[in-house]
This record gives structure tokens, C-alpha cells and sequence, in this order.
């Protein structure tokens, strides 16, 4: 059964980007980049390695993210004074910008693929895949552990 769920939830992911990509179409914005500015739009002035962490993906593909959206102009870099050999990734206006419309394409792919659930339903859902995530997670923190 929760082979099922992984399925389900795969593709429920893979239709969200193309909405979102769809979305986005007008803009410099990808599938590999939005989730960026989301994440910074939640905790900006952060180092390549935690944003690495907070979006689940290597610091090489980071840095290669990072520096399309500064040459798009949705980011900076700020040398970190507490660590000369790192810096911090803050949003600029134009990213701040960015990550508002994604929260609207967000709010609006949420109530797309909630259409006909109750109050208690989606609340269901959002405490189970909570619950599922934290589990994730936990493994996902795991790993750091055995390196």
C-alpha cells in the first residue's frame, strides 16, 4: 500500500512542476530554481551549504543555481564576516518579487488539487504527509552521521 502512496505522490510532484513551470513561463524561472528563492524567501542571508541542505541537493548543483539566479538578478552574494571563505545568498527586490508569485502559484495549485476535499480532509492529508516527511527527514539527517 505505501508502495502505492510513493507512486501517487511522484506523480502528483511531477504535475505540480509542469503547473508551476507553466506558471512561471514568462519569467528566467525553472523546476531547478524556484525552489531557491522559495527557501531563501523563508530564511535569506544563508551560506551555499545550509541552502544545499534546505532544498535537498549536492553543493555543486547549489553553486550552479546560485549563480544563474544572480546573473538573472533574483540574488547576491554577501561575503560572510564571520567566514572569509563563504558567503551568504540574500534575495534581491526582483527575487523578493519572484518569491511571492510562487507563493500565489503555490496557494493556487494547492486549491486545484483540493477541490472536493473537506476542511477535515486536507487537514488529514497535510498531518499525514507531515508525518511521512518527518520520517524522511530523519533519514535524510542520517545520513550526515555516517559521512
Amino acid at each position: 500500500m505505501l508502495r502505492d502512496v510513493h507512486i501517487y505522490f511522484n506523480k502528483l510532484d511531477r504535475i505540480a512542476h509542469m503547473f508551476i513551470n507553466d506558471r512561471l513561463k514568462d519569467t528566467e524561472l525553472s523546476r531547478g530554481l524556484f525552489f531557491y528563492i522559495l527557501e531563501l524567501s523563508h530564511q535569506d542571508g544563508v551560506s551555499l551549504q545550509k541552502l544545499s541542505r534546505m532544498v535537498f541537493v549536492d553543493k555543486a548543483n547549489t553553486t550552479r543555481a546560485v549563480a544563474k539566479l544572480t546573473e538573472l538578478g533574483y540574488v547576491f552574494r554577501k561575503e560572510n564576516e564571520c567566514d572569509l571563505r563563504s558567503s551568504k545568498i540574500f534575495l534581491t527586490q526582483l527575487g523578493k518579487n519572484a518569491a511571492i508569485k510562487i507563493e500565489e502559484i503555490f496557494l493556487e495549485w494547492r486549491n486545484l488539487i483540493s477541490d472536493g476535499l473537506t476542511d477535515n480532509e486536507q487537514k488529514i492529508v497535510l498531518d499525514i504527509s507531515n508525518k511521512l516527511y518527518e520520517n524522511a527527514y530523519k533519514y535524510y539527517c542520517s545520513l550526515d552521521d555516517k559521512k
